[in-house]
């Protein structure tokens, strides 16, 4: 029996799947994960699954809820689509924190949400930098905790030019970890004794160990609010370790989990640098590449036909047929409005907020078709659909190539933005303005087809994944100018060419019958 592999992701953090399923050449498997008009989270399984070794990456991150509803849920689509082994994938453990009472009634949630996983179908658990080793023992089942911090920031640090580094654990808890990389590093330890009054809200107290003069190097799991706030005033230089995101970013501590707090503390003017790895993804994304929600207004009209037609367009309005309801609505627009709508927006569909004049309520709503008069390019028609917020629908959405070709850059080739459009499948309220289509690694001769685009959460492209999108094709060749011979000779008059006419066949052949002709009378004469 062969050996079936398959990677899922929610909508937690599809880059990182998509990552992962690069590095070991597998492709990232389909399956729509959405949201209903209320919330509920939608799941549906678009492949095979039967007999298969499944792998769900889904760090239950901000929104944790959501997150860890949609990670139950596909479980659950999974077990019921006769999986052989479902093991989930936890860059970040949501609940983490609530591990044990600290006070009287109080939940155990990290407890719970390992019950809740095994009670959806969950045959393994890989988890990576658990906020407390125990939560292993939460579970009934076999759980792999892996540590990505030791094997990233230790070769990190070692390429720095550190000044007798101390490894600091912010609380005790920490202490284990931060006793580990600061063995392997040769460097000195320190602990932060650290109280907290409540949520979101720690008090540094005391400092044992010695930082002053010294590199410290702050390591913890997670960076929240951003509050440890005890050594700046003990002279030393700070390095905030945080072993669950990627990158550097001077002034802002991100973390898997940033709040507000944190946001406010990472100034500019703020000493530390924090390292972090990507099992959360920050969404980068500005307001403005989602699609905005213009409102129209529409009046009912009664009565169709042409006469009735150029008459609305004599005063200003233009004919339109509202669908989606039980039967076909004639109605109204304002021109203006609906040219003022799809002015400077790139792709075909937009999505409308549409007020019924005489209706209390607003409704979603596309513009499906529109026509323009062919002399004039005035709009005479419009077509508008009505869409419910818990069903998805196709649409066209424009194609954007980003950044500089290879091929352009380096050997002035061609950018061909061979498709335009892509259909894409989405709740209304999920539509993007764009999909990008990173085009910088395409060479001369390459091709980047919809299966390489990138959509949004929640958008699936339905067209067909070898599709191309995009090309690079040779430069054109350039035009040698002519030596002075060669434009002396073009411009030497040729001599003319002396062409004979012949007589065409039609005309020999009556001569060529009065050839024979002849001889006949001479017949006759010795017949005499």
């Amino acid at each position: 029996m062969s050996y079936d592999l398959k990677l899922f992701s929610g909508n937690a953090n599809r880059p990182l799947a998509e990552e992962i399923a690069q590095y070991l050449r597998v492709p990232l498997s389909d399956a729509e994960v959405s949201r209903f008009s209320d919330g509920e989270v939608y799941v549906q399984v678009n492949e095979n699954v039967r007999g298969a070794d499944v792998f769900v990456i889904q760090p239950t991150c901000p929104p944790v809820n959501d997150t860890l509803m949609e990670l139950l849920i596909m479980i659950d689509a999974l077990k019921r689509a006769s999986a052989h082994r479902i093991t989930a994938v936890l860059p970040y453990y949501g609940y983490a924190r609530q591990d044990r009472k600290v006070q009287p009634r109080v939940p155990i949630s990290a407890k719970l949400v390992a019950d809740l996983m095994e009670a959806a179908g969950v045959d393994r658990v890989l988890a990576l930098d658990l906020h407390a080793g125990q939560i292993q023992g939460f579970f009934n089942i076999p759980v792999d905790h892996l540590f990505a911090g030791p094997v990233v920031m230790i070769d990190y640090l070692k390429k720095k030019d550190l000044q007798d580094p101390v490894l600091v654990s912010p609380d005790a808890g920490g202490v284990e970890r931060a006793r580990a990389i600061a063995k392997r590093l040769n460097a000195g330890l320190a602990i932060i004794d650290k109280r907290r009054d409540k949520p979101g809200a720690a008090v540094a107290m005391n400092l044992i160990g010695d930082v002053e003069g010294h590199d410290a190097v702050v390591i913890d799991d997670m960076i929240d609010t951003a509050g440890n706030q005890g050594l700046p005033h003990r002279g030393d230089r700070r390095h905030q370790l945080d072993p669950d995101r990627g990158g550097q970013a001077r002034g802002r501590p991100h973390h898997r989990a940033d709040r507000g707090a944190a946001a406010r503390r990472g100034h500019s003017t703020d000493p530390r640098r924090g390292i972090r790895l990507d099992p959360v993804r920050v969404d980068t994304r500005s307001k403005e590449s989602q699609m905005n929600t213009p409102e129209i207004t529409v009046k009912r009209r009664e009565g169709t036909g042409k006469g009735i037609a150029r008459r609305l367009r004599r005063e200003g309005a233009v004919p339109a047929i509202l669908y989606g309801g039980s039967a076909p609505q004639t109605i109204t627009v304002n021109p203006r409005d609906v040219l003022r709508i799809i002015s400077g927006h790139a792709g075909t569909t937009q999505l409308l907020s549409l007020k019924l004049d005489g209706d209390g309520g607003a409704r979603m709503a596309i513009i499906r078709d529109m026509q323009f008069d062919p002399v004039t390019e005035k709009l005479v028609h419009v077509d508008i659909q009505e869409v419910r917020a818990d069903r998805a629908i196709t649409v066209r959405v424009a194609v954007h190539p980003v950044g500089e070709a290879i091929g352009v850059r380096d050997t002035k080739g061609i950018l061909n933005l061979v498709m335009h459009e892509v259909e894409v499948s989405c709740l209304p309220m999920n539509i993007p303005q764009r999909i990008d289509a990173d085009v910088s690694n395409l060479a001369i001769g390459d091709v980047l087809t919809v299966r390489d685009l990138r959509p949004p959460e929640g958008v699936r492209i339905v067209n067909d994944p070898g599709q191309a999108v995009a090309t690079v094709s040779p430069p054109m060749a350039e035009e040698v100018a002519p030596t002075p011979d060669a434009a002396a000779a073009a411009v030497t008059p040729a001599e003319p060419e002396v062409l004979t006419e012949r007589k065409p066949k039609e005309e020999a052949a009556p001569a060529e019958a009065e050839g024979k002709k002849a001889p006949a009378p001479k017949k006759a004469d010795k017949e005499k």
